[in-house]
């Protein structure tokens, strides 16, 4: 097979989407007669491909611009290198795959189906400007052969989209778990300064949409039988001054900690010092998150909405509320912290899915199978 992957997202920027490409292509590239990664150029990006075990074309022109802006350069790469297979890690880049067939040079297009992709529209705030959207949205997605949800809610959206069930293979996302492992909890609380404290984690973007705002309601009802509590919040965004403003408001700024970016090779370390991991997303077609912190052993909580249920088995590697609902988030925290034997079975549970079959290497190779069927 000689293939390309083409995707907007792509290290050295950070995201879900960037970490699947990423991780995909790392798996593919090997087992392929031909494989390329195409990419938008980015400062540092030479650094990364450096360290690549694949070749990476990459095209100067922004994120969403790159199947359109990219398309006729990109066009004559594949028919140069004769790749006949393309891959998209969204829907967005498929003006390549329009424009290449047109001229005879693909047989196969296979695109991922994250889920927000499918429900953002930029133009919203305009009814026309909307409405032509999803127009080429559609006339896109009907030039696909096979589509790859990442979740049964992504799966869902696709069929809004008459996308057909014989048409696309849930592959549900995956994560690394060499690099996200069990370290010892109590001695990195030692390490940090946080002996003795019960330790609850988000690792997110700081966005509304994130839900960040309902786990600090619930910190002060938390607080009054977990004196010793700590909330941890690993990241940055444009919602970070409302949140620390709202942490004021409650009063609770003994209680939070605002880490900011923290180096990726921390992350792990931060996941093990933590007892939970929670993210009350208003929105999340899978969240890669939850997986990071099963593999370290750590229980989540999550909302009940969109991939999460994929991503936290309920009652066994975790737990889900509804999203917003500071008042049953605080009885799922309570629960938790209360009862160490129960941390300590859901990640077991969550460790063992990781290793079973939430892995990158399972993942990889599902899609191989289905890229070559």
């Amino acid at each position: 097979m000689k293939l390309a992957l083409i995707t907007q997202d792509f290290p050295p920027e950070m995201g879900g989407i960037q970490t699947y490409s990423y991780e995909i292509a790392k798996r593919l590239a090997p087992r392929c007669e031909e494989f390329v990664l195409i990419a938008p150029d980015k400062p540092n990006a030479q650094a990364v491909d450096s360290q690549l075990n694949f070749e990476v074309l990459r095209v100067k022109t922004p994120n969403t611009l790159l199947g359109t802006l990219g398309a006729l350069r990109v066009v004559q790469f594949l028919k140069k290198r004769k790749i006949d297979h393309i891959f998209h890690a969204q829907w967005q880049t498929l003006p390549i795959s329009v424009f290449a067939r047109k001229r005879g040079l693909v047989c196969s297009v296979t695109v991922a189906a994250h889920g927000r992709e499918y429900i953002f529209n930029p133009f919203s705030g305009t009814k026309v400007g909307a409405k032509l959207y999803e127009n080429y949205k559609k006339y896109l997605i009907t030039k696909v052969d096979y589509f790859l949800p990442v979740s049964r809610y992504t799966s869902g959206i696709l069929e809004q989209y008459s996308i057909p069930a014989k048409q696309q293979t849930v592959v549900m996302n995956g994560t690394n778990p060499d690099l996200f492992f069990p370290i010892n909890n109590n001695t990195l609380k030692e390490k940090y300064g946080y002996v003795g404290k019960q330790i609850i984690l988000t690792t997110a973007r700081l966005i509304k949409a994130k839900g960040l705002d309902t786990i600090l309601r619930a910190i002060p009802n938390l607080v009054s039988e977990f004196p010793d509590l700590q909330y941890l919040i690993v990241g940055e965004g444009p919602y970070k001054a409302d949140l620390e403003r709202l942490t004021v408001d409650l009063g609770i700024e003994a209680h939070v900690k605002f880490t900011g970016r923290i180096p990726y090779e921390k992350v792990n370390e931060y996941y093990n010092l933590c007892d939970i991991y929670v993210m009350l997303s208003e929105i999340e077609a899978f969240g890669i998150v939850y997986l990071e912190a099963a593999a370290c052993g750590k229980p989540s909580i999550g909302s009940r909405i969109g991939g999460i249920p994929d991503a936290i088995i309920e009652n066994e590697t975790g737990l889900l509320v509804e999203a917003g609902q500071s008042e049953e988030l605080t009885e799922a925290i309570k629960r938790l912290l209360a009862d160490d034997a129960l941390r300590t079975r859901m990640g077991e549970a969550g460790r063992a899915r990781v290793l079973r079959e939430a892995n990158w290497d399972r993942v990889g190779d599902l899609i191989f199978d289905l890229l070559t069927a």
